[in-house]
């Protein structure tokens, strides 16, 4: 896979992965939710604990699992990008790709505006588009 193809799909299943941490949070949030009597004992009878504790854990795993490609996937982006030269491009494709900040926040960062902020992006992407990346 070409280097701009690679961080294209880099950016998309990072967002992916954030995805799941958000649901997970909501599938442990629903596996706690109950409501509670005076002696603290879980009156919903609507979801059993059994079933919601293998939801989470399966759910977990799953997060688990894609959070390690991610954390590969990160490693070849930080090689894609670590043999720039220019530092405001590097600068950029870290900020953009890896922390996931948008061109406004980058262009306020770096001093930027975001017309050049998408040039030098454009430079970049064109050069990495000759750069095969091994997944």
């Amino acid at each position: 896979m070409t280097g701009d193809a690679y961080l294209r799909t880099y950016f998309d299943y990072r967002g992916h992965v954030n995805a799941l941490a958000e649901e997970l949070e909501e599938i442990r949030a629903r596996a706690t939710n109950g409501t509670r009597t005076i002696d603290n004992v879980r009156t919903d009878k609507s979801n059993s604990v059994t079933r919601r504790i293998e939801e989470v854990a399966i759910f977990s795993e799953r997060y688990e699992t894609e959070l390690a490609n991610l954390f590969r996937m990160t490693v070849n982006v930080l090689k894609l990008i670590q043999p720039i030269k220019n530092n405001v491009t590097a600068t950029l494709l870290l900020q953009r790709y890896l922390l996931g900040r948008t061109y406004d926040e980058i262009a306020e960062c770096m001093g930027y505006s975001k017309q050049q902020l998408y040039r030098i992006h454009k430079q970049a992407f064109e050069i990495l588009s000759e750069v095969t990346v091994e997944d």
